[in-house]
Formats: C-alpha cells, sequence, structure tokens
C-alpha cells in the first residue's frame, strides 16, 4: 500500500510586538519628546525650590544614565527661563516668551498638591546638541509655607480664588507707605516674589482702596477689612491691616469676585 506523507509542520505564529510600558516612577516624571522620535520617561527626583531676590528657581534631578537636570526661573509665577541639561553636555533652553505660555504654576485649594505644570514646552538646542526636545511633566513642588525662609513668620493672608486654589501671602513686613495730596495713604506690601499688595487708607481711618495684581476693590465694594493703629494721625506708626473674606474684583465687575482675602498684615512703624 502506498504510504501517506506526514502532514507538514505548522511553524509558531511569530510573538506579537508590545511596546514598552512606561517606567514606574517613585516619585515623578518628564516625558521628552526629540524631534521627529517617539517619547520617552524619565524618572525624577524631588522638586528642590530656591530664592534669590524675586527669581523662584524649581530644580529636578534625575537618577538615570543620561543624568538629566531641568531648571526652571519664575518671576511672579511667569516662566523666564528653563533649560534642561544631560550628564554628556547636551543641553536644551528657552528664555522669557518662548517658555511663558507652556509654564504654569498651579496652585490648589488647601490640602491638594502644587504642580510645575509643562504643557508641550518646546526647548530650542544650544551649541551642537542635536535637534529640539519636547517637555510635558506635572511636578509636585512643595507648599510655600514648607520652603526654608519663604513661610510667613508672623501675620499673613491667604488669597483664595474662584478656581479653587490658594496661595499664602506673607508681605515681608511692608514695603512702604505713600502720603498723597488728598489726604489718603497708600500702603504696600510686597512678597518675596516681587509682587505688590496696595492698600489706600483715608484720613478718617477708613480702607477706600485694595489692589493686587490687576484686582481689587473701591469704596464700599472693599468689605471685610479694617485698620487699625496705635497713632491714627501718624502715617507712619506700626498700623495692622485685618481682612475677613474680602472680595476683590476684575475691573468695575463686581458681580463675581475674582479673589477672596482672608488675615492680618502688619506695617512697621516708619523712620
Amino acid at each position: 500500500m502506498p504510504r501517506t506523507p506526514a502532514p507538514e509542520a505548522i511553524a509558531p505564529p511569530a510573538p506579537a510586538l508590545v511596546a514598552a510600558a512606561p517606567p514606574r516612577c517613585a516619585l515623578q516624571s518628564l516625558v521628552l519628546t526629540p524631534a521627529g522620535g517617539e517619547p520617552a520617561t524619565v524618572c525624577m527626583d524631588a522638586t528642590r525650590v530656591q530664592q534669590t531676590g524675586s527669581v523662584r528657581r524649581y530644580e529636578i534631578g534625575a537618577a538615570d544614565a543620561d543624568g538629566w537636570r531641568l531648571a526652571v526661573d519664575t518671576v511672579q509665577r511667569r516662566a523666564t527661563a528653563v533649560t534642561l541639561r544631560a550628564r554628556d553636555g547636551r543641553r536644551y533652553a528657552c528664555e522669557a516668551g518662548a517658555c511663558a505660555a507652556a509654564v504654569q504654576v498651579d496652585e490648589r485649594a488647601s490640602g491638594q498638591a502644587r504642580a510645575l505644570v509643562l504643557s508641550g514646552l518646546r526647548l530650542a538646542a544650544v551649541g551642537a546638541t542635536p535637534a529640539e526636545l519636547r517637555l510635558d511633566a506635572r511636578l509636585a513642588i512643595p507648599p510655600e509655607d514648607q520652603l526654608p525662609g519663604l513661610a510667613c513668620s508672623e501675620a499673613g493672608v491667604t488669597m483664595q480664588a474662584a478656581d479653587g486654589s490658594s496661595q499664602r501671602f506673607c508681605g515681608q513686613g511692608g514695603s512702604g507707605v505713600e502720603l498723597a495730596d488728598d489726604g489718603q495713604r497708600r500702603y504696600r506690601f510686597e512678597d518675596h516674589e516681587g509682587r505688590t499688595l496696595r492698600i489706600d487708607v483715608d484720613a478718617a481711618e477708613r480702607v477706600t482702596g485694595v489692589d493686587w495684581a490687576g484686582h481689587g476693590c473701591r469704596g464700599a465694594a472693599c468689605t471685610g477689612v479694617g485698620t487699625h493703629s496705635a497713632e491714627p494721625a501718624n502715617a507712619l506708626a506700626q498700623r495692622r491691616f485685618s481682612f475677613g473674606r474680602t472680595a476683590l474684583y476684575a475691573g468695575t465687575d463686581h458681580a463675581r469676585p475674582v479673589l477672596v482675602l482672608d488675615g492680618t498684615l502688619v506695617m512697621p512703624g516708619q523712620p
């Protein structure tokens, strides 16, 4: 009888190609995307903060083989420069307007995380570094009161925004008082970032205006704020300002407050 040929062996299917999952990072991460390339996730250490005059620098390093180090400089929460360096000398950077739109300091309500947010930030190559690089990240930053030298040592004001975010204003002991010809006194407080809170007081010891970063209140709209001095007639004497749910508005639109202030500021006696 003729022999039946053995069936041909069927080769096992080739294993499917599975994209590598991004690494699990213990603290936080950056996503780096080179021009024309694929995004790569880099695990980063905790964010460190330094304050020099009005410039606040956020620094984050990586313990990977490339040794990436990111530095973000801000003035009044607006990015003025961003630099990313690798251990082998590669360097990427942007300055001023090229950075600002893609970098935000996200101030959340009390008890929630504050973050430095980079959204599609494009950094130009410096020197012989190839191509440009895009950064995306949400990097945790510590609360103001946990930063060395930046916490309010005594009095301070909490500013609560309509979106639920909040910030703490210390005032740094006041920066001065201006005496106007109409009898108005304008008291100024500045914070570590050079931002100014101005409070106007008339000759009858009434607060007639509060201004902060383009927002404010005037006259009867300035509710919940008062001032006290042991020497009312002396504009240069020590003076206390108290805020209790004081609303600040955008322009003349008093229908919806932009910020609500609570707390106390003390202007030291002026020489």
